[in-house]
């Protein structure tokens, strides 16, 4: 039969497979090492199989020469006999024993140690003793050497008493007979005295010898008393001199304990009314606050003069008294052991009747102890286990041992209890059976929990089987605990591998298949030395697989590590597929790309072609107006020099005509009243004076709008921008004039000496009508800031104003600068401010073309840039930077 024994560096149990059952040698040996008392285990031969340091210092072996071996191998043949038989008890029983054994080491040394030994039995039902040893040899000796010492001390104190007493009456007769001779024996009076000062020397020496106290008490009738005689063993009792104690009685009278005064007392009157020996035990208390423990005895005897003698001794029991206060307490814990044990501790007699329960039924029955002591036991069990019980109880009544034995039994409100009993024969001194005794535990949560237990594994079992992932759970002793037969498939590794659950083997398999076996091996030790990390990674083989790997530690619900659960998920036709879709879209990203930049060029074409035939119409358009215009406004401004000398003439005549026919008919009279003719005179020439400058203001609008057409100057050209700027100006004066919502827009010139530009004019007309067109915009949008009041609050009108800045910055480069002081541009739009088709204007108010045809003008066109420069609530301004001469080369279109 195979047992279970310590092989490699653990402990191996060859028909155990559960990897929870098998403990690391090192794990072990570290917890019991920091024990102080030496500890040993023993498998069911006896044999040992697991020591501490502490046991091979004490037995003076070897943990090598002791383990495997027997106590046969290394004790007296009647010393091993007594361990078999106590070590044979607890395998049989299973109930821990506590024993004082004897034992002689290695160096013939015979010690006397107290063992504790108790059953472990693993899974599959081997069994192993593990016991504990304290040696006890000095506190045996010590106790043993007080016992022989006060039984000595009695056996001298009875012959002391003896002795005195024979002493007294042999002196009383010499006494007698030296009175009655004294008259005739004068001459060997001296050497009678003699004599008797050497017997008073021996029986002082004597006195001496004995342990405690001895001593000579008078009590005399008057109540007084004191001491004729103290031996030196006061000091040792008492701390005191015999001469202070003979002068003062008092001295120990007065330290007795108070507890125990009045019953001193009373034994002390006792004796003197009964004159009975006199005993008595308590306490003392010393000066220096030490408490002692005295026993008395003494024989009082009366004298004639009616003093009572006293001859009696006092010795020191605190030793004694220590140890048997020890033993009570023992006992009482031993005692509120058994009665607050939540198992039930029961006795049942030769009849199956309970003889004793302890409170424990209270909570496991809802009886009282008194309500089941002296009935049978089956009264509480179901009718379908008593036939079961009956048969275990015979057993135990035959001398059999009964470990763990379940049964059902019935509470007082009917409910049915599952019970763990474990039972022995109840002997007496002689060995005859009395009964039978043992505990029982209430298992009925821990019959649920298993029970909940066993399904929640079934399923947990049933759901790792069924992933698609490989799984493995590893304790926190680097142990297999589980895994499911996808581990297994994608790893290759036999069933029988598997079943040892020795990661070793597992891991030699591993590491021959995967691509690089020392990342593999780190990444494994890594999680293992960081326990709290939860890791995902992939693990490429050498056959071409890629599995996903995720690890995650397990936890308990109160944070404690219990080990780590991987999952393995074979990803390479999702890697292939990956490649292959990442190839594709990078196809697929190289195509848009070149789909984007068409389009964009498209649309730039697009808005070119719309603009340019915008513009052409609208320049046609403009051209025709003006030349329409400025034919009649031509005629009107030529004449108009004519009419007024024509009208100065017919004044002058009408003058005249006054002047020779100062009376003239009363018609004529009434008709110059009617027509105020000195009104008509006055008002005529300033008429014809607002015509000129009309006709003169309309010949400057028209020719504002051919520069602004410039149908003339469609190629690049060399002109003055501050023209095409103030012709931009013109045609936009309507805006620009106050209205219901806001005051006047101001504009601000702040021209520099430009040299005339070559540029494409009408395009550059077209950049500043859309910069200027977005700046008014902007200002009517701050109608909302309320103009004319500055909102620092610094009292000072603000109105809506444009500034236009132009200058030469570097030898070859203008700059032309249109800002105004509207609400700014917010970040998010002037990213995005010179893209085509964007705009912050409502539909129907802006098609998000103008400033994007502007940056083409100025960068395509004109090689130069274009800068848009605002922050919310400063105002905006907007850089148009473009060379004085342009390059010699065709512009992009």
């Amino acid at each position: 039969m195979d047992h279970p024994q310590f092989t490699g560096d653990k402990l191996h149990n060859p028909h155990n497979q559960q990897p929870e059952e098998n403990f690391s040698v090192g794990f072990l040996l570290q917890i019991i090492n920091g024990i102080a008392d030496p500890v040993f285990v023993k498998d069911r031969r006896h044999c040992w199989v697991l020591l501490n340091d502490t046991f091979c210092d004490f037995i003076r072996h070897s943990r090598e020469e002791l383990l495997g071996k027997s106590d046969y191998d290394f004790f007296p043949q009647q010393e091993a006999d007594v361990f078999w038989d106590t070590d044979e008890l607890v395998f049989t029983t299973g109930m821990t024993n506590e024993n004082e054994e004897h034992f002689t080491d290695a160096c013939g040394v015979k010690h006397v140690i107290s063992t504790k030994k108790s059953l472990f039995v693993d899974g599959t039902g081997n069994k192993f003793l593990v016991g504990t040893i304290r040696d006890i040899t000095k506190n045996v000796t010590k106790y043993q050497r007080v016992e022989a010492e006060l039984g000595h001390s009695q056996q001298l104190l009875q012959f002391a008493y003896a002795k005195m007493e024979t002493l007294v009456l042999v002196r009383t007769q010499q006494l007698e007979q030296i009175n009655e001779a004294l008259q005739a024996k004068i001459a060997q009076h001296e050497e009678t005295e003699a004599a008797l000062r050497e017997s008073e020397k021996k029986h002082l020496k004597l006195a001496q010898n004995l342990p405690g106290m001895l001593y000579v008490f008078v009590l005399q009738p008057d109540g007084s008393m004191f001491f004729t005689y103290v031996s030196d063993g006061s000091y040792e009792i008492y701390g005191l001199p015999p001469e202070e104690i003979e002068l003062d009685a008092d001295l120990i009278i007065s330290i007795v304990h108070p507890n125990d005064l009045q019953e001193f007392k009373e034994s002390i009157a006792v004796a003197t009314q009964t004159l009975q020996p006199w005993r008595w035990e308590g306490r003392i208390v010393l000066s220096c606050g030490q408490v002692k423990w005295i026993k008395g005895a003494s024989r009082p005897e009366v004298q004639a003069n009616g003093n009572i003698l006293w001859y009696g001794v006092l010795l020191e029991i605190t030793e004694r008294k220590l140890a048997e206060e020890a033993l009570k307490e023992s006992e009482k814990k031993y005692r509120n052991l058994v009665e607050t044990s939540q198992d039930m501790i029961w006795s049942v007699d030769t009849q199956a009747r309970y003889t004793f329960v302890n409170q424990a039924v209270r909570h496991i029955y809802g009886y009282q102890p008194e309500e089941m002591i002296g009935r049978l036991f089956t009264d509480f069990q179901p009718p379908e286990e008593v036939e079961k019980d009956l048969e275990v109880y015979h057993r135990l009544l035959a001398g059999e041992s009964v470990l763990e034995y379940e049964t059902i039994h019935i509470t007082k409100d009917g409910r049915r209890v599952n019970l763990l009993f474990n039972a022995i024969a109840l002997r007496d001194t002689e060995g005859n059976v009395l009964g039978t005794t043992g505990t029982a535990s209430n298992i009925t949560e821990r019959k649920g929990v298993e029970e909940t237990l066993i399904r929640s594994n079934a399923f947990l079992k049933a759901q790792q089987e069924a992933a698609l992932d490989g799984i493995l759970v590893v304790d926190e002793n680097r142990m297999i605990v589980s895994s499911n037969q996808r581990f297994a498939q994608f790893w290759q590794i036999p069933e029988a591998v598997i079943q040892t659950r020795d990661q070793r083997q597992v891991m030699a398999l591993v590491l021959d298949q995967v691509e690089n076996a020392q990342d593999f091996l780190a990444k494994v030790e890594y999680l293992y030395q960081h326990p709290e990390e939860t890791s995902r990674d992939e693990i490429a083989f050498r056959d071409g697989r890629i599995l996903d790997r995720y690890s995650a530690p397990v936890h308990s619900l109160a944070g404690d590590y219990y080990g780590r659960i991987s999952c393995f998920r074979d990803i390479t036709e999702k890697k292939r597929s990956e490649e292959v879709l990442r190839k594709s879209e990078a196809r697929l990203r190289l195509q848009a790309k070149e789909l984007q930049q068409a389009l964009l060029q498209l649309q730039r074409t697009q808005i070119q072609l719309v603009q340019s035939e915008k513009m052409s119409s609208l320049g046609q358009l403009v051209a025709g107006i003006a030349h329409e215009i400025n034919n009649p406004v031509n005629f009107i401004y030529g004449n108009i020099s004519y009419t007024n000398q024509y009208a100065e003439d017919l004044l002058k005549l009408l003058e005249l005509y006054q002047q020779h026919y100062p009376h003239p008919v009363l018609e004529i009279q009434d008709y110059l009243e009617v027509i105020e003719l000195d009104f008509l005179k006055s008002d005529l020439s300033q008429i014809l004076k607002s015509m000129k400058v009309g006709a003169e203001r309309i010949q400057r609008i028209v020719l504002s709008l051919r520069t602004f057409s410039r149908l003339d100057e469609a190629e690049m050209k060399t002109v003055d921008i501050h023209e095409g700027i103030d012709s931009t100006l013109m045609i936009l004066q309507s805006r620009l004039n106050a209205n219901n919502c806001r005051p006047a827009i101001e504009v601000i010139k702040e021209y520099s000496n430009l040299p005339p530009v070559e540029c494409y004019p009408g395009q550059l007309n077209q950049v500043f009508i859309n910069i200027l067109t977005n700046a008014i915009d902007a200002l009517e949008e701050g109608v909302g800031i309320a103009w004319g009041f500055n909102p620092k609050g610094s009292g000072e009108s603000l109105t809506p104003s444009i500034w236009i800045r132009t200058e030469v910055v570097e030898p070859n480069r203008v700059i032309v600068r249109i800002a105004d002081n509207g609400p700014g541009v917010p970040e998010k739009v002037k990213q995005r401010i010179f893209d085509p088709f964007f705009t912050t204007k409502p539909v129907g108010k802006g098609t998000g073309l103008g400033l994007s045809i502007s940056y083409q003008i100025v960068t395509d066109r004109h090689c130069g840039s274009l800068q848009c420069i605002s922050e919310p609530g400063q105002g905006a301004e907007f850089v148009v930077d473009i060379p004085l001469a342009q390059e010699s080369q065709t512009p992009s279109s």
